[in-house]
């Protein structure tokens, strides 16, 4: 096969071969087919709500192609799928290229195209994905391709081409799918990438309208400024100047303990720069780990934890605690997993092997233990934390709920409201959103808490998101689902894991915006902005030397921009000036005849009303 001219970076997932065909970047290396030829090893369909069957082809270059149907939605994308076998091993380091055509049937979505991800997969757990990509194809044959550099070793009998296509009823066609390996030294930005998309990123996607009718009745109240003089009469004309300070509602994200706390030096410009950015940013925190059961054991990271705790309460910061109880041994603290005689790294025991494995004696002292955890991180940051995560992550970490049965975690919420009355206890979780049976799950633990008197006060959904984020209906959906509680939801761990930075920047704005319309969500926060102190380097807002992405603009746009309230005017001849505001915390200025007088006001559910008496 002879080289083939791309578009790197920039390549456009949606553009045929002749759109492209005279234009020139780069010449990559030829490379080696990885996979076998289509027709004499058909990709093999595995999954029971998928069909698969070889249809004609006219017009193309290729005569023949798979059609692929998804009858029913599936929890999960990889529910239905494809495979394609590789000849090749698979080398950290390696240039790989996925190329193939495609079109959509049907699919029953906003956009009536079929979304898929796919790419070089691990065919044995943990399945891992050292090229990935997800994508939506539209009615007509296009071609589709992307490229990525392995950051891990696969033997020839391990790697697969796979595609996931469970992500909606859809029909699709496939032709000519193909991997090639480039080798060694191909540097990543010469490589083809997709620009992603997802339903509802259309500006005149129908959620659109609703969203912002409903912001404004839930997110705005009525300002009311009356203007006196000294004696109480009205004054008209005067110069009234309204000016928002900070929002009511939680825009947050997690902090590193060590920036804040004193671990870091402050010389340092990136302990100065993160601070700043934090502070120009936030409103609300959660501490990333420094909370979390292993690092609470250290005293050295006690010590620091609650010299950040102190900072972001001088700063008038809202609080999240996270998280006083994950509940699988690979996330306990040293001394529980002694007693249980786990290793790190090591897998997961069953409930038989526990009961089998760890002495009665030791049940008990690791019941006490996590209890009598609770009660003293509760108490060490009673005043601190307007809420608190009591449990993390229930669906796959069980193992406690596996020795001592489910009722343990009625205790430990029990437990931590005698510690901190003042704080909001809450539960989160993940995969909320994308994953149905998780989703399921996470409302049957729920309602067990709440019927078995737990003093649960908040649901946290964390959001974490890759290449293939769900539709904004679905986020509405999932929230509307959660909300059904009565309980405020909160969206803890937003993130959007992917190189293309645009399609970063408008899921963040979407989601943002459908969460804020959304009478049951409670608050927003991410999980970390600053590429120095994130654990997808590539989703954070800020670049390692603090230069803004598009969506740090987006995010920006919207919390200090759209969903602002600055506004000026003149009393009338009742004294009185009023706008409707976003909820929060204002700084009213009144001016008239060389008076000028300034007062702090803050505006509730409702609305808020303040008398402004001039002097003489």
């Amino acid at each position: 096969m002879k080289s083939l001219n791309i578009i790197t970076m920039g390549l456009t997932l949606f553009a045929s071969i002749s759109a492209f065909a005279d234009i020139v970047v780069q010449k990559l290396p030829e490379g080696k087919l990885m996979t076998q030829d289509n027709a004499i090893s058909p990709p093999v369909l595995m999954g029971k709500n998928g069909v698969m069957e070889k249809v004609p082809v006219e017009g193309r270059s290729f005569t023949e192609a798979i059609r692929i149907t998804v009858k029913e939605k599936c929890s999960s994308p990889w529910d239905v799928q494809i495979a394609v076998s590789s000849t090749l091993k698979l080398s950290k380091g390696d240039a790989v290229i996925v190329r193939m055509w495609a079109r959509t049937v049907s699919a029953e979505n906003e956009t009536g195209e079929a979304y898929v991800s796919g790419g070089a997969q691990r065919n044995r757990a943990p399945h891992e994905k050292p090229v990935w990509s997800s994508f939506s194809i539209p009615r007509e044959w296009h071609y589709i391709e992307f490229g990525g550099i392995s950051n891990l070793d696969i033997p020839m009998e391990d790697v697969k081409l796979f595609m996931h296509l469970g992500q909606n009823v859809q029909t699709l066609e496939m032709a000519n799918i193909q991997m090639f390996n480039l080798g060694q030294g191909v540097q990543k930005n010469l490589l083809p990438i997709l620009k992603l998309s997802y339903d509802g990123r259309k500006p005149d996607a129908p959620w659109r309208k609703p969203a912002d009718e409903s912001i404004e009745k839930i997110r705005k109240g009525n300002i009311s400024v009356n203007v006196t003089d000294a004696d109480g009469n009205p004054v008209e004309g005067a110069d009234v100047q309204i000016k928002m300070k900070r929002h009511a509602f939680p825009f947050g994200t997690c902090v590193n303990a060590a920036y804040l706390g004193g671990d870091m030096d402050e010389k340092n410009p990136d302990v100065k720069d993160y601070r700043e950015e934090f502070l120009k940013l936030f409103n609300c925190a959660v501490i990333e780990n420094h909370l979390k059961p292993p690092r609470w054991e250290d005293p050295k990271s006690q010590a620091c934890v609650m010299n950040a705790l102190k900072w972001l309460k001088e700063n008038n910061i809202l609080i999240r605690g996270h998280t006083a109880v994950w509940p699988g041994e690979r996330n306990f603290s040293q001394t529980w997993k002694k007693l249980i005689g786990y290793k790190d790294n090591s897998p997961a025991k069953t409930h038989d092997e526990l009961m089998l494995t760890v002495s009665e004696e030791n049940r008990k002292k690791l019941y006490d233990s996590v209890k009598d955890h609770v009660t003293e991180i509760f108490t060490a940051t009673k005043g601190y934390c307007f809420q608190w995560d009591v449990i993390n992550e229930p669906y796959s970490n069980h193992t406690l709920m596996d020795l001592y049965g489910d009722q343990v975690m009625v205790e430990w919420f029990k437990a931590a409201k005698l510690a901190d009355p003042g704080t909001r206890l809450c539960i989160n979780d993940y995969g909320i959103v994308m994953d149905e049976k998780h989703a399921e799950s996470y409302m049957k633990t729920i309602k067990y808490l709440l019927d078995s008197g737990a003093p649960l006060e908040g649901i946290g959904e964390q959001g974490h998101y890759g290449q293939q984020p769900p539709s904004i209906s679905k986020v509405l959906k999932t929230y509307d689902m959660l909300g059904s509680f009565g309980l405020p939801v909160i969206c803890t761990e937003f993130d959007v894991d992917t190189a293309d930075e645009q399609f970063q920047a408008d899921f963040l704005r979407d989601y943002m915006t459908a969460l804020f319309s959304h009478p049951s969500c409670g608050g927003f926060l991410m999980w970390g902005f600053w590429e120095g102190a994130h654990w997808k380097p590539e989703a954070a807002m800020l670049t390692k030397d603090f230069k803004e992405k598009p969506s740090y603009k987006a995010y920006c746009d919207l919390v200090f921009k759209k969903w602002w309230t600055d506004a000026a005017g003149k009393s009338g001849k009742d004294g009185a000036y009023g706008v409707r505001g976003f909820l929060g915390d204002y700084e009213i200025t009144v001016s008239k005849d060389g008076k000028t007088k300034t007062d702090k006001l803050k505006l509730g559910k409702d609305k808020a009303e303040i008398v402004v008496k001039l002097d003489k």
